[in-house]
C-alpha cells in the first residue's frame, strides 16, 4: 500500500473511543490534504509540524495500548509525509 492509500486508510478508520475526536482536526486536515493529492506551501508544512508535535504529545497522554498505536501510527503517516512533500 502506497503512502497515499495509507493515509486515505487512516482517515476512513473510526478512532479509539479513548479518543475525544475533532472532526477536522490539522492533522485530518494535512493528511486529508496528501491523501487528495494537494499541493502543500509552506503554511501547510507548518501545520503538519504542529500536528505531528501534538501527536507526540497524544501517544504519551493516552493510556490505552488501542489510542496509542492510533497517535503512533498517525506520527508514522504525518512524519512521511512531511518528509515527502518537504523536499519536493
Amino acid at each position: 500500500m502506497n503512502l497515499k492509500e495509507r493515509a486515505q486508510a487512516f482517515l476512513d478508520r473510526k478512532p479509539p473511543d479513548e479518543i475525544a475526536f475533532v472532526p477536522g482536526s490539522i492533522a485530518e486536515l494535512f493528511i486529508h490534504n496528501y491523501a487528495l493529492g494537494k499541493a502543500f506551501d509552506a503554511e501547510m508544512l507548518e501545520l503538519g509540524e504542529l500536528a505531528l508535535m501534538a501527536s507526540d504529545e497524544a501517544v504519551e497522554t493516552h493510556s490505552t495500548k488501542e489510542a496509542q498505536e492510533y497517535f503512533t501510527e498517525c506520527k508514522t503517516i504525518l512524519s512521511e509525509i512531511i518528509a515527502k512533500v518537504g523536499t519536493a
